[in-house]
């Protein structure tokens, strides 16, 4: 039985809004449903709900924690990869993964709770004998050797960190980190899928590949041109292809087995670690290829597989959790989300804002109805108006949210400020993020994708700017595929775009934040709307 209350995380004290929304958590977990589905506006304190959640849920059983302290969890196939001792399989599910969108999300439930165990990718830990490395290249990846001696005396980060996030109660990953250890994920007694909304999408990545021919003939691989999207004989290119890369790596199994220590086994380990990859993800999908319908995208370079639909495919999340829990702050229409993700039985529970609307309040100008067609024509009216509203927040940092490169672009032509930041294509969020932060003049950050995941509390973001209702770009295939058969999911999509847009400003009871959106659709959308969408974002706008 979950306790939540009794478990909120320690040196805080829930507020009484935090206590009636554990209480009503506490009654879904431990009801006959599996499925708890919560739409919460930020700042109520999501994370300390699913840190209250890890703390509640059972702890691991002696005989796991020895496994873990032995080093005797994992076991080494054929190929250098990891996977589960038989003896880790007979333990019973525990404590809780939470799992977030990004590494920022990550490192902010380490700050906050400093016994949460995270697990990142390999690329993000340093080797600690060879510092030039990372533990993705470093030497271990070649000479697994080095790798078991550097597991048995504890002197990898990564490893440690992979240790600890399979024996903590409460274990915090990125959904592609999730996705990509499927073979370290032991049953946990809850599944937290933070940022819930954005769920299909990281199934559908998880769920796509690309075929490149050139990378093919690289790595020597027979294969043949697809030519045709018929359903069957796709199939049949990718079991054929399937065939191919099996041959290839007992081929290069069998190399380095004769000549493990010559550089050109080396060289095998690598192309081996890449047929690996390839082999592995084309498997996944033909596994699962009439269970959700694909789009083919081909050309003479590269074939592009991609899922419509992702409600039979949710399960390769679910089924590692006795109960799942999905929150967001941008659930619109939970009948048509849960459908989307193949749920059926589940509750549902929406938390109302206890915030002072005030302090967080939305302006919309009608002057302009943008579109993909008349949007050159209006952006030199957008940036008088952008102009204008700097001009009032002269003193203020802020957040102008242009959702693609394209209006990223005329905002740079357009507004004449020494206060913008720009993300270039070859930096990153962290990094824009940090400079942003480390300033003392009152910058301006200027981004097609501070959407989701990044916190610009108190004086980081005063003021934002959304100036183009974020709909998805129709140049995707499988956009275009869904928007043909439902114009609504294309509309709920960029509702929850939106929702979370301006949910980027206000993070506390204390925090304020106003935000402006230019595009007068929105006025439109929302009316048609209104009774889907959360009363939270709905009481917010003036």
């Amino acid at each position: 039985m979950f306790d939540l209350v009794k478990n909120f995380p320690d040196g805080y004290t829930p507020t009484s809004q935090q206590r009636r929304i554990l209480k009503r958590v506490e009654e879904a977990l431990n009801s006959n449903k599996k499925y708890i589905v919560i739409c919460a506006p930020t700042g109520v304190g999501k994370s300390m709900i699913s840190k209250s959640i890890g703390n509640a849920a059972p702890s691991p059983e002696p005989a796991w924690e020895e496994l873990v302290d032995s080093n005797q969890l994992f076991k080494q196939n054929h190929t250098g990869e990891f996977t589960y001792s038989d003896e880790a399989y007979q333990c019973k599910s525990f404590g809780a993964f939470g799992l977030t969108i990004t590494k920022s999300l990550q490192n902010q439930y380490k700050e906050l709770f400093e016994d949460t165990a995270i697990l990142k990718g390999k690329s993000n830990y340093r080797c600690n004998l060879y510092e030039e490395f990372d533990v993705e290249t470093a030497p271990c990846v070649l000479l697994p050797q080095i790798r078991t001696g550097c597991i048995q005396d504890r002197c990898c980060d990564y490893y440690n960190s992979r240790n600890d996030a399979a024996s903590n109660t409460f274990s915090v990953l990125n959904y592609k980190m999730f996705f990509s250890l499927p073979q370290h994920v032991r049953r946990r007694s809850v599944i937290i899928c933070d940022e819930a909304s954005e769920l299909e999408e990281e199934l559908v990545k998880r769920f796509s590949i690309t075929v490149d021919y050139n990378i093919l003939d690289r790595l020597k691989v027979t294969h043949s041109k697809l030519l045709t999207r018929d359903k069957k004989a796709v199939l049949a290119w990718i079991t054929s292809l399937i065939t191919s890369l099996s041959e290839i790596r007992d081929e290069l199994l069998s190399k380095n087995n004769k000549k493990h220590n010559s550089p050109q086994a080396a060289t095998n380990k690598n192309r081996l670690l890449v047929v690996n990859r390839l082999y592995n993800s084309l498997l996944t999908i033909h596994a699962h290829w009439f269970e959700s319908e694909f789009i083919v995208e081909k050309d003479n370079d590269n074939v592009k597989l991609t899922p419509l639909k992702v409600n039979n495919l949710s399960d390769t999340i679910f089924t590692h959790g006795d109960k799942v829990v999905l929150m967001s702050a941008t659930i619109v229409d939970h009948k048509r989300y849960t459908k989307a993700l193949g749920i059926s039985d589940y509750e549902y529970i929406e938390v109302g804002c206890e915030f002072d609307t005030d302090l967080s309040p939305i302006y919309v100008s009608t002057q302009c109805k943008l579109n993909y067609k008349n949007l050159d024509k209006e952006m030199p009216k957008i940036a008088k108006q952008v102009d204008k509203i700097l001009d009032i927040h002269k003193f203020d940092k802020g957040v102008i949210h242009t959702h693609t490169n394209n209006i990223t672009g005329h905002i740079e032509r357009n507004v004449k400020s020494n206060r913008l930041l720009i993300r270039a294509l070859n930096v990153t969020n962290e990094d824009i993020l940090d400079e942003h932060s480390q300033s003392s003049k009152p910058t301006v950050l200027v981004s097609p994708s501070l959407t989701y995941g990044v916190d610009l509390k108190d004086d980081l973001a005063r003021f934002q700017i959304i100036i183009k209702l974020p709909y998805s770009p129709l140049g995707s295939k499988r956009v275009k595929a869904l928007f043909d058969k439902d114009k609504k999911w294309y509309e709920n999509k960029m509702l929850v775009n939106l929702i979370q847009a301006c949910g980027r400003g206000t993070r506390s009871e204390s925090d304020h934040c106003k935000t402006y959106i230019l595009d007068g659709n929105v006025v439109r959308v929302l009316q048609s709307n209104k009774d889907n969408l959360p009363k939270h974002f709905l009481e917010r706008f003036v």
